[in-house]
């Protein structure tokens, strides 16, 4: 029996804008990820059943089957190289599921790494990024993970100079929030937006958002000078304005975290999750011992550098799989 253990960081998004509407019903957007240190564990076996996939999982509310990010990854692999065996994988929950921090894909993407591993496959480092381009958005970016700028779908990935040693409170307001309908308003806003005389342009997208409080720019050069405070004063997310209007409670804890000493909150992606940037530890603990109070799940991490790491393994070549 051959069997591997990887971790699956999360993320949060130090900047999100979403341009436009594309042809293909997705939207343009233009972020930046970063990998934290909260992640899940994902176990796999070889089995000896043909292309026979189980998924195990600790939390309940998570769908086990062929609608599971996991399912498909494996899925994916399986038909691509017609492998002789099976798998059983067994996920171990941390990250909150809907909460912004991308567990769902970071666990796809560490499915088709560990399944790479597993059964010793040949795949180069493009066909790792184009079944992941299938099964995702942002699942390319948990492939490498650290600091990165994301365009496209958010699927077109280019590392950034890392950031320094960072921490951050997440405050995690035990509710989710739909992507689907976090991205249907905006949608809403243009349609409201749109007069007679502003005709969409012959694509069939307008780009209805095209005023920008914020700059990616900013936040690039931020990073770049290590200046962690100016970071905090630029962090933006599109998004949060339409979620904050519906779950106005999200916009009551960054304003907490903001006067509990944070340099900078945000919403992560389509929320739930609302992280700050502190200059200490003692700073964080501090704000999270005051959020607590108040009722709610918080986790003071920091920054890292990679998507997945190889906890353990133990792979034998086994001529009858």
């Amino acid at each position: 029996m051959s069997e591997i253990e990887i971790l699956a960081f999360a993320k949060i998004n130090l900047y999100l804008e979403v341009l436009k509407k594309r042809d293909d019903g997705y939207h343009e957007v233009e972020t930046i990820f970063q990998s934290i240190n909260l992640s899940d564990t994902l176990h796999f076996v070889s089995i000896r059943e043909r292309k026979k996939i189980v998924v195990f999982c600790n939390h309940p509310d998570l769908p086990l089957g062929r609608k599971n990010l996991v399912y498909q990854a494996a899925q994916l692999v399986f038909e691509k190289f017609n492998l002789p065996g099976g798998v059983k994988i067994e996920i171990k929950k941390k990250i909150p599921v809907g909460g912004g921090l991308g567990g769902g894909s970071t666990d796809a993407a560490a499915t088709l790494i560990g399944l790479t591993s597993l059964y010793e496959l040949d795949l180069s480092e493009i066909e790792l990024w184009s079944l992941a381009q299938k099964l995702g958005c942002d699942v390319p970016f948990f492939l490498k993970g650290g600091t990165a700028l994301g365009k496209g779908r958010g699927d077109k990935i280019a590392s950034l100079a890392p950031l320094p040693e960072t921490i951050f409170l997440l405050v995690l307001p035990g509710f989710s929030v739909s992507t689907t309908w976090a991205y249907q308003q905006l949608n809403a806003v243009r349609n409201r937006n749109l007069s007679t005389a502003e005709q969409p342009i012959s694509n069939g997208v307008k780009n209805y958002l095209t005023k920008k409080t914020k700059s990616v720019k900013i936040i690039q050069e931020s990073i770049e000078r290590r200046d962690c405070k100016n970071l905090g004063h630029h962090l933006y997310n599109r998004l949060e304005k339409s979620v904050f209007k519906k779950y106005p409670e999200l916009q009551t804890i960054k304003e907490d975290l903001l006067k509990a000493g944070a340099s900078g909150a945000l919403m992560s992606g389509s929320g739930s999750t609302i992280f700050g940037i502190f200059p200490e530890e003692k700073l964080a603990r501090g704000a999270a011992f005051q959020m607590k109070r108040k009722g709610y799940k918080v986790l003071v991490t920091q920054n890292c550098q990679r998507g997945w790491e190889l906890k353990n393994s133990n792979i034998k070549n086994q001529n009858h799989l």
